[in-house]
């Protein structure tokens, strides 16, 4: 079911599920990332989501949770 209403979740689940394959060495995201797939589509369809449909920045905000969460941990 397409939900473009549910902008606060899907941007980070796909941040997370891209995360999980670059540290899995796993391809699970290309499903929903490739052109016409449901990441694009949820992207395209969604009013309030401007700009590039890159995963990359919700990745990088992903990385950037988890190292806070591995420095936190090292104290």
């Amino acid at each position: 079911m397409h939900r473009p209403d549910l902008a606060y979740d899907q941007p980070t689940a796909m941040g997370a599920m891209a995360y999980t394959d670059s540290v899995l060495h796993s391809d699970r995201a290309s499903h929903f990332l490739q052109e016409g797939g449901l990441w694009r589509q949820w992207f395209q369809d969604a009013p309030h989501m401007h700009g590039d449909d890159s995963i990359s920045t919700y990745l990088g905000g992903i990385r950037l949770a988890c190292a806070v969460i591995d420095g936190c941990a090292d104290t």
